[in-house]
């Protein structure tokens, strides 16, 4: 868990993002996940301030009547920089799987800058987050594959968290899955057929390093 409670964490900082990297895989390559994400309705919390002890979203303190009394989601910046939190994975769909490579010294000199503490049921700090290890298909595009390969990485966690047994999907849930991705990219208003391929995408990347005229936002 981190500062607010047992959420699913972003940043508009990639800094703050690399940070929750501990670990790569048998290439040496981590990854980064850029999500769109429906963050509705937010609980602001002051800069400094935080709870760990959220399990959902918090409550509006003063409701309509009538109106929904939960807040959608959670923003606050507890140190350096801004955590948006949701607690349904419904709110956000992966958009890309960035890839990149960092030597160790690179990692400390990142933990250094942006501490990431994790904390466990308690509230205490425990640790830095391990990045799930991903294995292309081969294929021009894998883009439904990768994000496949994240998915159950994050339920093998949970699993593992809870000390239940984890079992991979079968077909019909790979289908439900599918079709519930699809359902999300309608939701964010995206096309899949106009998704870029695993090519263009690496192209666009190359061109943004040597001409970068965008703003980063994971």
């Amino acid at each position: 868990m981190g500062y607010f409670g047992k959420g699913i964490y972003f940043s508009d900082n990639p800094l703050k993002c690399v940070n929750y990297v501990g670990s790569s895989d048998s290439k040496g390559e981590s990854y980064l996940l850029k999500c769109r994400v429906i963050l509705g309705d937010q609980k602001k919390y002051r800069k400094g301030e935080y709870k760990t002890t959220l399990k959902r979203e918090p409550e509006k303190e003063n409701p309509q009547p009538g109106s929904w009394k939960f807040y959608d989601s959670v923003m606050g910046c507890p140190k350096d920089y801004n955590e948006y939190v949701i607690y349904e994975n419904r709110r956000a769909m992966i958009d890309y799987i960035i890839t990149f490579k960092i030597n160790q010294q690179g990692q400390n000199t990142l933990r250094e800058r942006v501490p990431s503490p994790i904390f466990d049921i308690h509230g205490r700090e425990t640790g830095f987050v391990e990045s799930p290890s991903l294995k292309s298909s081969g294929k021009s595009d894998d883009h439904f594959d990768r994000i496949s390969q994240v998915r159950e990485a994050i339920r093998k966690k949970r699993c593992e968290e809870r000390g239940q047994d984890y079992l991979p999907p079968d077909n019909d849930k790979k289908q439900k899955d599918k079709a519930m991705w699809e359902r999300l990219q309608r939701l964010h208003n995206v096309d899949a057929s106009t998704l870029p391929s695993l090519q263009e995408k690496t192209a666009r990347c190359a061109m943004q390093r040597v001409n970068p005229s965008f703003r980063w936002r994971i």
